[in-house]
This record gives structure tokens, C-alpha cells and sequence, in this order.
């Protein structure tokens, strides 16, 4: 048996299992159920190991070939005083739908398993059997929503003769506002400030931000590291932890009470971590991480991705597509632009229009609404809800975790959004831009346990 604190890592292209014990160690695991690592992201757990597999045996399992993507779904154009009208008479589309969503989802999650594997040379089969709870005790019960004070240590890494991707003066600029800086300055402050409608803010107050010289290889809790030619879970958790040594024990700052790390990596190192940032699920474990590469340093977009996920938030993809990346309206897609309607939903930054939550009590068979949908970023109350409770089996709006009949397939909920450019914040391509979005979402608003990926309809 192993215990330690579990955390879930995603890329652009992979999900990882790591246990993290007590000493630091740190082990790559693979689980059977996706969605169990999910549901104890920042627990302590204690594990029973099943067996050993190695990159070899990764390999193998990758080249199992998958379905070719189809061509992409037809668009709808719309103007900014867009019409959006729902009724009962959706049940068939929406089941269809959700059948069709399952199997897609079904596909992505035997992918991500076959990439977990990756990170490590050697990565344990693992089964979780019991919990402890969250691994930081005062962390709350549920993912945290609604206004926040985002705080976080910032460590620009040079290691390996690689001078770190840019310096605290120019990464300092790129990330606050100065004294002068105006509120439609491409800077990380502002961006945020923006996609939250100032319900997210940082400040000079709640950012740390570190220069930190790193020794290419050695040992770090036991376990040998080497940057220059490998980026393991054992890699991944040197930075944060050498980083951390030198701020607290070089430069004599205490930065223990700060949750968040980001580590900003030198330019090179993409020749061995193929990815342009990765991101720890949730914080509400002891910490949470997020990696840029320094081919992305500059791109803003990257770290509101890695941060998302630090929020609890996954991958948004787009109904068709094998990709669990592909929603170029989303940040959390592929897209330089702000959260999509469910992410902001699910943080609590944004709500339905007046009387656009929609379900089997408030959409009354035969009767029409109407809504004009203002654009996304420019009103709290921006998007219409749609919840086609009649179509469950219980009439309920959450999830449950009973298991359903064969013949019953649990109906999306839609969200129905309107987005045009901005351009800053907004950067959307022709196909994306000016359009009404609907997007399909199974989770809670609270609680990223519950969590599935998104799917958008353009």
C-alpha cells in the first residue's frame, strides 16, 4: 500500500495521475476510472498497486487507431440582437444528442489513458482504496466560485546554460497593470479583469514574481532529476520544489501561505516536454501548479488555460470532433478568448438572462420563449439555460450517481450564447466570430468533481 496526496495533470493532448507522499516523492499512476481520479483530485488516498507498465508498452497501446474526425457541423450566423427559442419539443433532438455525446466521450477517455502512461518511463497500475479527505484541511468542500483575489508565486526558471523565456521586468509588464496602464492593455490583469467582468482580480499585491537559477540535475526528494534530457512527473515537481527552496531559503521570502505555482520554463525545454503548458485540477490539495513552456511565455491565452484548471475547470471540445481540445470559443479550448457560457456559469461569473434558466417546470409544454442575447462579456446575465429535466429519469437537475438503465441516456444541458470579437480578449476566427454558440454541459456549478467535458455546436 502507498499513500500520499493525488493529483490529476492535463496538457494540451494528455491527462496524468500523480501520488505525491509526504517526503516529496513523487509516482505516476494509471487508474482504470478517469473519472474516479476526478472525484480525489486533492485528497490524501491510499493506493494498491496492480502492476508496473512501461513507455514500451505505451507505445503499443497508442498505435491503436481511432475514428477519423468528420467535417466539421454547419454554422448559423447571427447579429447582436440574436432570438434564441426553446420548447418542449426538443426531447428527441436532446436525447439524440446525448447519446451521441456519450459514445464521443466514451472514445476521448480511452485516449487519455493511453497517453497517461506517457508521462513516466514507468508508471504503476494503480486502484484508489480509500480517502482521507482533502489533503489541505481548511480547503472548502467544493471548488471555490464567484469572486476571488487570484494569488499566485510566478518562478521564471534559468537552468542547463537556458536563460529563463523572460525576465521580472518584461514578465512583470506583460502580467500587471502600472500606475498608467490603461484597462484595454493586452496584460494578464486585464485579461482577467475582463473575462470575469472584475469578479477575478489580481494585483501587485496578490503577485509574487521570481527569478530562480536552477542546477540542471541532481536529487530532489530522493529521486534524480535531470532537465536537459527528460520531463517526468519527477521533473515536472523538481521545478516547483527546487523553485520554492531557493525563494524561501536564497532570497528569504516566505511564500508558504501561497497556494498557486507557476513555473515559467526556458524556451529550450520544449525539445523534451512536448506541450506548451500543463495545469494541476483543482486547489484543494495542498497546492496547485501550472507549467508554461517558453515557446508560450508570452501567450496569455496559455497561462488562463493552466490557471482554468487550477480552478478545477477541463478541456472544452466541440460536438463532432475527436479532439477534447477543440472549442475555439473557449480558452480552455483551443481558443485566445474568454471562458465559454458553462465555464462561466460554473464559476459563478456570469448567470442566464432573466428568466433563461430553463427546465421541465419553467419551459411549459407548447409554450414559446423568446430572449434577445446580449453579447457574452458585456452583461452578467448573458445566456440562456436550458435543462430538459423531463427528459431524466428522476426530474432532477443534478447528477446522480446511480447507474442508468441501458435503454436511458442522461440529456446534456444546453447553454445558448452570443460572441463577437474583441480584440484583445476576444480573438475569435471569422468561422467563430458574430455567431450564436450552444453549448452541451453534465456538470455541477459548484463542485468540479462532477465534471465532464464540454462540447459546443457553432
Amino acid at each position: 500500500m502507498h499513500a500520499g496526496e493525488l493529483h490529476v495533470l492535463m496538457s494540451e493532448s494528455s491527462t496524468f495521475t500523480v501520488l505525491r507522499t509526504s517526503g516529496g516523492r513523487v509516482l505516476s499512476l494509471l487508474l482504470d476510472d478517469d473519472a474516479q481520479a476526478l472525484l480525489f483530485a486533492g485528497h490524501l488516498i491510499r493506493i494498491r498497486i496492480d502492476g508496473r507498465t512501461s513507455r514500451s508498452s505505451t507505445a503499443a497501446a497508442a498505435s491503436v487507431p481511432l475514428p477519423q474526425t468528420p467535417p466539421p457541423p454547419a454554422t448559423a450566423t447571427a447579429t447582436a440582437t440574436a432570438t434564441a427559442t426553446a420548447t418542449a419539443t426538443a426531447t428527441a433532438t436532446a436525447m439524440a444528442m446525448a447519446k451521441a455525446k456519450a459514445k464521443a466521450i466514451i472514445i476521448m477517455k480511452k485516449r487519455k489513458s493511453f497517453r497517461r502512461m506517457m508521462l513516466s518511463d514507468y508508471t504503476v497500475r494503480a486502484q484508489i482504496v480509500q480517502s482521507f479527505g482533502f489533503a489541505d484541511r481548511d480547503a472548502p468542500k467544493d471548488a471555490p466560485a464567484g469572486a476571488r483575489n487570484i494569488t499566485s508565486a510566478v518562478f521564471l526558471i534559468s537552468t542547463c546554460g537556458y536563460r529563463a523565456a523572460l525576465n521580472a521586468s518584461s514578465f512583470r509588464s506583460m502580467w500587471l497593470n502600472g500606475p498608467s496602464t490603461p484597462r484595454t492593455a493586452n496584460t494578464m490583469q486585464n485579461y482577467w479583469d475582463f473575462c470575469s467582468q472584475g469578479t477575478s482580480r489580481m494585483s501587485n499585491e496578490t503577485q509574487v514574481i521570481f527569478e530562480v537559477p536552477l542546477p540542471c540535475n541532481g536529487t530532489v526528494n530522493g529521486q534524480p532529476y535531470n532537465f536537459f534530457t527528460q520531463c517526468s512527473e519527477v521533473e515536472l515537481y523538481a521545478w516547483m520544489d527546487l523553485a520554492e527552496s531557493y525563494v524561501q531559503n536564497t532570497l528569504k521570502r516566505d511564500i508558504s501561505l501561497i497556494k498557486q505555482r507557476i513555473a515559467v520554463l526556458p524556451t529550450e525545454m520544449m525539445a523534451s516536454c512536448k506541450w506548451a503548458g500543463m495545469g494541476s485540477i483543482g486547489c484543494s490539495g495542498t497546492r496547485c501548479y501550472s507549467w508554461i513552456n517558453g515557446a508560450a511565455a508570452t501567450e496569455l491565452s496559455a497561462y488562463m488555460h493552466e490557471m482554468g484548471h487550477n480552478m478545477g475547470l477541463q478541456h472544452s471540445g466541440r460536438a463532432g470532433y475527436m479532439s477534447e481540445y477543440a472549442d475555439k470559443s473557449c480558452t480552455m479550448g483551443s481558443g485566445r478568448t474568454c471562458f465559454n457560457a458553462p465555464n462561466l456559469w460554473r464559476l459563478k461569473w456570469a448567470s442566464p438572462l432573466p428568466g433563461g434558466d430553463l427546465n421541465g417546470t419553467t419551459l411549459e409544454v407548447g409554450q414559446w420563449k423568446k430572449f434577445t442575447i446580449p453579447n457574452q462579456s458585456t452583461a452578467p446575465q448573458s445566456f440562456v439555460r436550458i435543462n430538459p429535466s423531463w427528459t431524466l429519469i428522476t426530474g432532477k437537475e443534478s447528477l446522480s450517481t446511480d447507474p442508468l438503465p441501458a435503454d436511458r441516456e442522461l440529456a446534456p444541458v444546453y447553454f445558448i450564447s452570443f460572441r463577437y470579437r474583441h480584440y484583445v480578449f476576444e480573438s475569435f476566427s471569422t468561422e467563430s466570430n458574430n455567431r450564436v454558440h450552444v453549448y452541451s454541459f453534465q456538470g455541477t456549478q459548484v463542485s468540479f468533481r462532477h465534471l465532464v467535458p464540454l462540447n459546443s455546436d457553432l
